[in-house]
């Protein structure tokens, strides 16, 4: 995989069609905490019948079913991948698995005794796909360097190439400890004025926390309709995308594709195994299924809970319904509806946080599900009173200096008091989901997250408590793929401590090198304005020491 090439409305890597699935991009809405019960069974929408399955149940030892499925064999030479793609028995077969819905599911093994050694298979040449639900069940491998997909392509890839054919990735997960809950929906097609350009959309989906997906199956779905795609994990929707969306570029999802499904081992985005890789690794395939139908009326959503939130905020959250492509939002300040308006269409999530609301004001909400086929009735109604915002240090108690912030610990408070973020883009991380903040998982030592989609003027404030009056270094990691640029710290009253602190181009978004200033602090609480002076640059921790 090659270098990251950073927009704001898109998240581009430049790869090649032979790679396994799409890398981590763009969160366009919410994050998702969806409870998920396990393990997960089928449930297509309503008005879809089942026209293609492989239930791989063919009897425990036997290969997958070659009517249906063949090999990629060899090396990958893609993304820096180590893994080469074999299609023995002892790396794809049927295995007996109690906690698989017939008792029977497909195994594909990934070693490491005779090198790095995996497998992928696709339907391609065997039964194209156009529209539809699709579903697999899947129970998914883990750990460093691991890297799983179900993903799709257009049959036209011999006559067009990658990424002009369009890529569909229904699941996606990397073995990183903080993707052992998250999975990756993508859609890749060529940009409008480039057919080699990477033109990506998409979207995490992150389980409750605790749970992950290589303890239990779980249902990775899209719905598939001319000129639109959704995607849900458990029947829990967090994604839709449209041809609308795509402007100039082009919409290649209206052409039959074929089905991939594949463990890829190291590469440029998940790393490559270390030590604390577990071998072997299984990813386990219950099934893969298509339905074909035409959609039916949504029903009304259930479960609406309104919670107040810092920054004069209230989270609207809800049960999904599988039949649902979106979904709609209704808000007053009476009781049962009395002046209830339409504040949001177009909502592709669980929940939505309505923001700018008059603080000390009670709420009153209803949502409704959509589709193509029409809009459900609404819900029941949830209230909540908007509370008064105040700054306060994120893990409660202000950080000790001389010592290290994350640059993600940013002040509680909100937009204009903990920071301020010039732009709509949320980043791509599920870490405080629903600030305005661009929060993205970082490969710097240490992983976690950085902050990232820099922009003149944006800042973010910490609540310090300095141990002794002193002049600090400050030793600030960062990064840039570019020309790079400044960045400062203010006190309380706008005073610039530091002067211009430089980062230069790196060589990439996620090439880190630590560059240094020099700041004079008196002992004490106090607050430090960190200040994007330019754009273009990443920033994933700071440190002062005497």
């Amino acid at each position: 995989m090659a270098e990251r090439n950073r927009f704001r409305m898109i998240s581009n890597y430049r790869r090649n069609p032979s790679s396994p699935c799409a890398p981590l991009a763009m969160l366009a809405a919410a994050g998702i905490f969806a409870s998920v019960t396990a393990p997960a069974y089928a449930a297509p929408p309503a008005g879809y019948k089942l026209s293609w399955s492989d239930e791989f149940n063919q009897g425990v030892g036997a290969a997958p079913d070659g009517s249906k499925w063949d090999y990629h064999l060899g090396k990958n030479n893609a993304n820096a991948e180590l893994e080469v793609y074999v299609n023995d028995r002892d790396h794809a077969h049927i295995e007996a698995d109690p906690t698989a819905e017939d008792g029977q599911a497909l195994q594909i093994l990934s070693t490491n005794t005779n090198g790095y050694e995996s497998v992928r298979m696709s339907t391609s040449g065997k039964h194209p796909i156009q529209y539809g639900f699709v579903e697999a069940r899947i129970k998914l491998p883990y750990g460093q360097g691991i890297w799983p997909a179900f993903w799709m392509l257009g049959t036209n890839i011999g006559k067009v190439g990658w990424p002009a054919c369009g890529e569909i990735d229904i699941m996606e997960n990397i073995g990183l400890k903080s993707w052992d809950g998250q999975n990756l929906s993508s859609l890749h097609s060529s940009e409008a004025e480039n057919v080699h350009g990477d033109y990506t959309k998409n979207a995490p989906y992150k389980l409750a926390d605790g749970k992950t997906f290589h303890d239990d199956y779980h249902l990775f779905q899209m719905l598939w309709i001319k000129d639109a795609i959704s995607f849900y994990v458990d029947g829990n929707l967090y994604e839709t995308r449209t041809i609308a969306e795509y402007g100039k570029n082009p919409w290649p999802f209206n052409a039959p594709f074929f089905f991939i499904v594949n463990t890829a081992l190291g590469g440029a985005w998940p790393g490559n195994p270390d030590k604390t890789t577990v071998w072997p690794q299984n990813m386990m395939v219950d099934y893969v299924r298509v339905y074909d139908g035409a959609s039916q009326t949504p029903s009304a959503p259930v479960g609406l809970q309104a919670t107040p939130a810092e920054g004069k905020q209230i989270l609207v959250s809800w049960k999904g319904d599988i039949n649902a492509t979106s979904y709609n939002l209704y808000r007053g300040t009476k009781r049962n509806g009395g002046d209830a308006a339409l504040v949001k269409t177009g909502i592709a999530v669980l929940s939505y946080m309505d923001v700018g609301l008059s603080p000390g004001t009670q709420y009153y909400y209803r949502v409704a599900a959509v589709n193509p086929a029409g809009v459900s009735g609404q819900s029941k109604e949830a209230s909540a009173t908007a509370i008064v915002p105040t700054e306060s240090p994120y893990y409660s108690k202000p950080i000790a200096l001389p010592g290290k912030i994350e640059i993600e610990d940013y002040d509680r408070g909100g937009e204009g008091l903990g920071y301020h973020d010039s732009d709509g883009f949320v980043g791509t991380a599920t870490y405080r989901p629903f600030d305005g903040v661009d929060i993205e998982n970082t490969n710097d030592t240490g992983k976690g997250f950085d902050v990232g989609w820099s922009a003149a003027g944006e800042w973010l404030k910490y609540t310090v408590n300095v141990a002794k009056a002193s002049t600090y270094t400050v030793s600030l990691r960062a990064s840039a793929a570019g020309k790079g640029g400044t960045v400062h710290i203010e006190d309380e009253s706008g005073k610039d401590l530091t002067g211009p602190i430089v980062v230069l181009d790196t060589g990439g978004w996620q090439n880190w090198q630590t560059v240094t200033g020099k700041i004079t602090l008196p002992a004490g609480k106090q607050t430090l304005k960190l200040v994007e002076d330019t754009g273009g640059y990443n920033l994933n921790w700071m440190t002062f020491t005497r």
